[in-house]
């Protein structure tokens, strides 16, 4: 049975935009072209607005994505949801992107539908390995199947639940491993390789904070060289946690652990981890020199309580890009420690009933492509000068 391809197109409007040419598609007119200058960002013509961008693509997105994650540098999987349907898509990047900037003029320049399917509600987060993709969602941790070239079918399947304990688990994962938690108390690990999962039993014991249970709550898990960086939502605190022994080998505490949501992300050489709270303070420090923050940053936050804020290190670990404040996207060099300037400041999202970023995320091989979403459905793609 063929995926309803009618149902799932994703692209209702398309603009593709380099320094020398706009391209439209006849599916839909733009009812907020980019002429229309943000109020806090300035500039003299819409020439010097493109100028700052090497590739600048725009989708409009039958639904809110809340989700997105690289299958591979050509492989793109997006979870959406709008009113009571909730899909999960494979997409083929497009060749614009992938070619890079000196390719020249490129056949492809639009997404295409690979494959996709429904999932029960909508997906907090997600995540691939080899032909699995796994969710996390209101109802707990689950587990698709992505079918390949020569499979007949395009649409997932649905292979199994890996628990349904846990609300809009945190996810992280190793080569062979899939780990996810909503506390200190119940993070587990899913083997691939026997489709067990275990509790990190050995855990709660070693970590102990004051206050009530939601104090031992996780924000965010990230997986590096056999460790599992533990961050908890509460307290802007992390735990260092060694796969191997069992052992917490490191406590790491931002400076500021007033009253947020905090989360965190470290640099793929693990050389710095950053911490952002809901309140808007951005913190990151060089994990060999602990005692002074490299990088501090205050965001200016209207609602405090919203937690929809992101914090991605770019795969070359330097620059640290921040969403979720605004309609914004933020780019800053962490390892500049005398400029606390942003490096880049993506703000294509424009559109008068756009309130906020609500996911964004690096290529994981191409230099300064970013891709980010909004809660009104615009997708958009754009590598900066």
């Amino acid at each position: 049975m063929a995926y309803n391809l009618q149902f799932s197109k994703i692209v209702v409007q398309y603009q593709a935009i380099t320094q020398a040419s706009v391209h439209h598609t006849p599916i839909k007119p733009n009812k907020h072209p980019l002429g229309i200058f943000s109020k806090d960002r300035a500039y003299s013509s819409y020439s010097e607005f493109l100028g700052r961008y090497e590739d600048l693509l725009m989708y409009d997105v039958q639904g809110v994505i809340s989700s997105a994650v690289f299958r591979n540098d050509n492989r793109l999987l997006l979870a959406s949801s709008r009113e009571h349907a909730h899909e999960v898509w494979e997409l083929s990047v497009p060749e614009k992107l992938t070619a890079g900037p000196d390719a020249g003029l490129t056949k492809d320049r639009d997404f295409r539908l690979i494959t996709a399917g429904y999932t029960p509600d909508r997906t907090k987060e997600m995540l691939v390995m080899n032909s699995k993709v796994v969710l996390s969602g209101p109802k707990g941790v689950c587990m698709y199947n992505i079918p390949s070239s020569s499979d007949p079918t395009d649409v997932m399947s649905h292979v199994c639940d890996i628990r349904n304990d846990t609300v809009d688990a945190t996810l992280a994962q190793s080569e062979s491993c899939i780990y996810s938690a909503t506390n200190v108390a119940n993070l587990t690990d899913f083997n691939f390789n026997t489709n067990k999962v275990s509790l990190l039993s050995s855990l709660p014991s070693q970590i102990s904070c004051k206050g009530n249970d939601d104090a031992l709550n996780i924000s965010s898990v990230v997986y590096r060289s056999g460790k599992l960086y533990i961050g908890l939502s509460e307290k802007g605190i992390t735990y260092v946690y060694e796969l191997g022994t069992g052992k917490v080998i490191q406590e790491i505490t931002a400076s500021d652990t007033s009253y947020g949501f905090w989360k965190i992300d470290i640099s793929q050489d693990e050389k710095f981890v950053a911490f952002a709270s809901s309140n808007g303070r951005v913190i990151v420090y060089d994990t060999r020199k602990l005692s002074e923050a490299v990088f501090e940053k205050k965001k200016e936050v209207q609602d405090q309580t919203i937690s929809n804020h992101q914090i991605h290190f770019s795969p070359s670990g330097n620059l640290l890009s921040l969403s979720g404040y605004s309609k914004l996207v933020e780019v800053f060099d962490v390892s500049d420690h005398s400029d606390k300037t942003e490096v880049f400041c993506h703000d294509g999202h424009r559109d008068g009933q756009i309130s906020t970023i609500l996911t964004h995320l690096w290529h994981p091989s191409q230099s300064k492509l970013v891709f980010s979403a909004d809660d009104m459905g615009t997708l958009q793609a754009w590598r900066f000068k």
